[in-house]
């Protein structure tokens, strides 16, 4: 064999790779009770109950949410966030964004270290090359046991019902090497690629090298790993700022951080929290503006000071 095949077929066989899905794991994914699909906690407690580890639980949730929650392209057009995980059981549907809060979500509840990447997701040679805005994606990385990981469920939702998957049970975009996903997965953040030498924009893109980076992957996501969950998402808020420059992306963030702390169940430390994120968004907003969603993002700025007052006034 010529050593330009053999290396062509070793590569092939790598790109191949694919997580295998136990049979008992889809069995008893494949026989949860009804009464229970509804609940998060429920649900997540009754699938881990068939798992050895971590890593079969994160194998469990992602069959069970890509088998079971259907894309919804009419809400990819119509709705203006992304649902959460209570949301998404009710209407057992939901665009990336949903199918990663309610992975986060199931891992949250088994206390698996879990987050959702933000960024984009290489589609065709059209809407690559020129409606790269319709390209947004979002996916979940998760430290399971020691190692990270990439996890991309509403990906899986394509393959669960193929006669391959149902032959195999392999899970293509769970576990994959971080290169190999970095050829069609673009984070905001770097630190997401799992990468020392992570794409830029310009390169995921023209698809060749540019330049080698220094970026110590496991040191940037150990400075997180033990943060509350707030601190976490703020740093990688701004390590996505630091990359792309995106002044508009940084206040929407930063507002939708300040919504998270503030909207939820009352908490008086998350609302004094929440009221902080707002006034940070609301420094950043006045640096920058104008831009094209300025107008948007101050309304939602003053709505989201005043509501964390309010709640913290009334204590509710």
């Amino acid at each position: 064999m010529k050593p330009k095949l053999l290396i062509i077929l070793l590569f092939v066989s790598v790109g191949c790779f694919a997580e295998h899905l136990p049979a008992n794991l889809k069995t008893h994914a494949d026989t949860t009770p009804f009464e229970i699909r509804k609940n998060h906690l429920e649900l997540s407690q009754y699938l881990s109950k068939a798992c050895n580890n971590e890593s079969e639980k994160v194998l469990i949730f992602t069959y069970w949410i890509a088998k079971n929650i259907r894309y919804d392209l009419s809400e990819m057009k119509s709705n203006k966030r992304n649902k959460i995980a209570r949301e998404v059981l009710r209407d057992r549907s939901a665009v990336c964004g949903g199918y990663s809060a309610l992975m986060k979500q199931f891992c949250d509840n088994e206390k698996i270290l879990c987050f959702i990447a933000v960024g984009y997701g290489k589609g065709g040679f059209i809407k690559n090359t020129f409606r790269k805005k319709e390209l947004l994606h979002a996916w979940n990385i998760i430290r399971v046991g020691k190692e990270w990981k990439c996890v991309d469920v509403t990906w899986m939702n394509d393959l669960v019902n193929t006669s391959d998957f149902k032959k195999t049970g392999k899970m293509k975009w769970v576990y994959m090497n971080p290169k190999e996903f970095s050829e069609t997965h673009l984070p905001y953040d770097p630190r997401w690629q799992l990468l020392d030498d992570p794409n830029t924009f310009d390169e995921f893109w023209k698809e060749k090298e540019l330049s080698i980076r220094k970026y110590s992957s496991l040191d940037s996501l150990e400075l997180i790993r033990n943060k509350p969950w707030y601190e976490a998402e703020m740093i990688s808020i701004k390590g996505a700022f630091e990359e792309n420059k995106n002044e508009e992306f940084l206040v929407r963030d930063l507002c939708l951080l300040g919504l998270k702390l503030t909207g939820g169940s009352y908490d008086s430390t998350e609302c004094v929290l929440g009221k902080g994120i707002y006034l940070e968004a609301r420094k950043q907003w006045t640096k920058f503006e104008p831009y094209k969603n300025s107008k948007d993002h101050e309304k939602v700025i003053k709505t989201g000071i005043w509501l964390s007052d309010k709640r913290i006034e009334m204590g509710e």
